[in-house]
């Protein structure tokens, strides 16, 4: 032990069995010291060395779980994004970015109907998506309709699905909100209704 230190030992390592597993041990030890300056010299060392590999297991799984879930969010076609209990964006995944137009760091921290949604109805959507929602956690989810708005000031009809995540007290902790864009397919409706309607027209004039 390096006597100007303060003999504070403390690591996590791998050890190798004689049948080939491995372990993972956390040693800790404190060194007592005697003396001062040049004569200072340890006195006695305490310690405990403790097997610590179902934890580091637990962890390794846990890390393995994150990574999965990020690479499903960020490659999925559906839009994601997570926001917490007072609607500030968490994770904002690579399909979000691209309809938007900006980047999960421009959003983080801030709100979806401060910067995607159209002015005239972004308080509309705030009241009956996520208020009404985050409000009354028994639902547990919801459904709604807007336009998202890029940086282009190009609007997308998205149909979203929202679904709350609860904390211990029942109340929530998070929104996951998934977002499937219905531009191309609410605009084929419509031309349909419209045809439909001219076809009406006709048979009445016969």
């Amino acid at each position: 032990h390096d006597p100007a230190g303060d003999g504070v030992f403390d690591v996590e390592h791998r050890v190798i069995r004689r049948d080939g597993q491995v372990r993972w041990l956390a040693t800790r030890s404190i060194t007592v010291f005697r003396g001062d300056g040049a004569q200072r010299r340890p006195l006695r060392t305490v310690g405990a060395v403790v097997d610590v590999t179902e934890r580091k297991l637990a962890e390794q799984a846990l890390r393995d779980e994150r990574n999965f879930s990020n690479a499903v969010l960020s490659n999925a076609g559906a839009l994601v994004l997570v926001l917490d209990h007072e609607g500030r964006i968490l994770r904002f995944n690579r399909a979000a970015e691209q309809i938007s137009g900006r980047s999960f760091a421009e959003v983080e921290g801030r709100f979806p109907w401060d910067l995607m949604l159209p002015p005239e109805v972004a308080d509309e959507v705030r009241r009956n998506a996520f208020e009404a929602l985050a409000h009354d956690p028994q639902r547990l989810s919801g459904s709604y309709r807007n336009e998202w708005m890029n940086t282009k000031g190009e609007r997308r009809w998205i149909d979203w699905t929202n679904t709350l995540l609860l904390d211990e007290a029942g109340q929530m902790q998070f929104m996951v909100t998934i977002g499937v864009d219905v531009t191309e397919r609410r605009a084929a409706e419509e031309r349909i209704r419209v045809a439909l309607r001219e076809k009406e027209v006709l048979l009445k004039e016969i």
